[in-house]
């Protein structure tokens, strides 16, 4: 006697599923991690002119040669963080109302770097540089 085994088609055809959708997700995280590598990190601590830290100071980053910036604010500790720059020049400008402005020139960021960038902020109004 001849014996037939049946196969079903539904049960294999969500494992591959499942199996496209695991495989999927672990190619987004690749991809994320290669953007991530090849990227810079810019951090770094704004003070005042006795050592005090800044809070609520506006520190914008420009990259030199592409022309467009981002802006974050420091944290209560004076803190600033910029992820995921693109490795190039840069200039920093830090300022707070009732401080001078600060500005960096010629911040070489590197591929895969977590570079630290200070600034002291002069008592004066924002607009003196």
């Amino acid at each position: 006697m001849e014996q037939h085994h049946v196969v079903s088609h539904s049960h294999s055809g969500r494992r591959c599923a499942v199996l496209f959708l695991l495989l999927l997700l672990l190619d987004q995280r690749t991809a994320y991690g290669q953007s991530e590598a090849g990227s810079a990190t810019l951090t770094g601590t704004v003070f005042d002119a006795s050592g005090a830290v800044v809070s609520a100071a506006r520190v914008t980053v420009t990259h030199r040669d592409a022309g467009w910036s981002r802006e974050t604010v420091t944290n209560d500790a004076g803190l600033y963080t910029v992820a995921r720059l693109p490795p190039g020049p840069y200039v920093i400008v830090a300022g707070r109302d009732g401080f001078q402005t600060v500005r960096r020139e010629g911040v070489e960021l590197l591929v895969g770097s977590r570079t630290v960038v200070d600034a002291v902020l002069q008592p004066g109004t924002i607009e003196q540089t």
